[in-house]
């Protein structure tokens, strides 16, 4: 009989490992390994619920500078290397705690919390935009910028779809001053 119950036991643990197997890989996207664009939404709503307006956080929405470009020019090896790249300078900017997800493309949408002043947010976007800069793409003269959009919680939404909606418009007005800089919701371009 024990060696009945510890070979149920066996498939029991199988089991459990191959749908958390199968889990990770529906809420992940497989070449920068963050959550996708569902999974990233579901992480940041389950947040905001956990916070019931207690709390401060940040959604970030970062886009890629002329991306399109070095894919064209260099061909989509070298674009997904940059992808890779850039999500692992995300991995290092932010802690494993924040929710970092690819949007689809060249977008990537990250949210943090914790006790965030306006100014430690711009820290962290600024410590990101300096270590996009870093990364070398070899064998090219591309040289990678981005531009972000930033809004923050509660001041500029308490859900994810206000959220969403004011740090994207914060990128357009980055986008429109000519790129390569970030913008929190309310504020300025800065570079």
């Amino acid at each position: 009989k024990n060696k009945d119950l510890e070979i149920a036991l066996r498939r029991v643990e199988a089991m459990r490992i191959a749908r958390d197997g199968y889990k990770l890989e529906s809420e992940t996207d497989r070449l920068t390994v963050l959550y996708n664009k569902i999974a990233f939404e579901e992480a940041v709503r389950e947040k905001l619920n956990a916070m019931q307006g207690d709390g401060k956080g940040a959604f970030f929405i970062i886009d890629m500078d002329r991306f399109k470009e070095a894919n064209d020019t260099y061909g989509h090896q070298c674009g997904d290397e940059i992808l890779k790249k850039f999500s692992t300078v995300l991995k290092e900017v932010f802690r494993q705690s924040d929710c970092l997800g690819r949007f689809g493309g060249d977008e990537f949408v990250v949210f943090i919390e914790g006790n965030l002043t306006r100014d430690g947010v711009e820290r962290k976007a600024k410590q990101l935009m300096d270590a996009a800069h870093s990364i070398e793409v070899e064998n090219t003269d591309f040289h990678i910028t981005i531009s972000m959009g930033v809004a923050i919680y509660p001041e500029n939404g308490a859900d994810y779809d206000y959220l969403f909606n004011a740090a994207d418009r914060a990128l357009y007005r980055v986008k429109t001053a000519g790129r390569d800089g970030y913008s929190v919701a309310s504020g300025g371009v800065v570079r």
